[in-house]
């Protein structure tokens, strides 16, 4: 196992430890933070190797960016505060697919990834695979840069379990989690994750999001079994948490020796 899959694998354990009561941050000034300088190596380097050249279709991203697109949009189109869970560094990617957003919130248990994020909505770079995908969009030039100065502040807490109290009284028109709640071990985990989510929707608002489902070389290797993810699953989710489930597809990834498919879906609150 090289130095970066182990480092990997150590950041998967942080939200088990993590503590949301007490290890609550909020900022909007990361990089003031205490870092890991090995795990902001990590990070710049994810950003470099995922999110640096062009952009690569077939492996679901042209899927989940039209249904947030869809979905993500709000009553009438009115203003949208977004918070984006377990956002890693790629906020301002999936950024790309809204129009109306007005205030962006980035939320990771781990303060090293919103960090890299922060320094990447501070700089200029358009990298290929962004300008790609505006112009797939009929983006105009500069929406990159809008959403960059709509970047409001940053979140450290673990959204897979029960948010932090002084969370409580936030609400957010859309929530997002791409690549986040497929790591939980059932469907009724899932759901209540879900549901966890739900209760902190502005009235009318939506929750998009997706999940990797592993392939059988990774689960034998990793040990996780999330082939429980699939439209039943979604729908009973929907049931638990009192939304409308308004996009539920299961899509075969090419080319990737980890993952098999991707579940792309989009809830509504009343």
């Amino acid at each position: 196992m090289s130095e970066t899959e182990a480092l990997s694998g150590r950041l998967d354990d942080i939200g088990q430890s993590f503590d949301n009561e007490t290890g609550l941050i909020r900022t909007r000034q990361p990089a003031t933070l205490p870092a890991d300088p090995d795990r902001i190596a990590y990070f710049r380097q994810y950003l470099a190797d995922y999110f640096n050249d062009a952009f690569v279709p077939g492996m679901g991203a042209e899927a989940i960016l039209a249904a947030l697109s869809d979905h993500g949009g709000t009553a009438a189109g009115r203003p949208c505060r977004w918070l984006d869970l377990g956002a890693g560094t790629s906020t301002l990617f999936w950024s790309l697919a809204l129009d109306a957003v007005h205030e962006i919130w980035a939320a990771d248990v781990i303060p090293e990834a919103l960090i890299v994020l922060d320094g990447f909505a501070r700089a200029s770079h358009v990298p290929p695979c962004y300008g790609d995908v505006m112009t797939m969009l009929g983006r105009p030039p500069d929406h990159l840069a809008r959403m960059r100065r709509r970047m409001a502040g940053y979140l450290v807490f673990n959204a897979l379990t029960t948010w932090p109290s002084a969370l409580a009284g936030e609400r957010f028109d859309l929530i997002t989690a791409f690549g986040t709640i497929g790591i939980m071990p059932d469907a009724a985990s899932h759901a209540a994750c879900i549901a966890e989510i739900a209760r902190h929707l502005a009235p009318g608002g939506r929750i998009v999001g997706t999940d990797w489902i592993r392939s059988p070389a990774f689960i034998a290797r990793d040990g996780h079994d999330n082939r429980y993810l699939d439209r039943p699953a979604l729908e009973s989710a929907a049931a638990t948490a009192g939304l409308t489930l308004r996009h539920g597809m299961k899509l075969p990834i090419q080319g990737d020796p980890l993952y098999d498919h991707i579940l792309i879906w989009a809830f509504a609150a009343a």
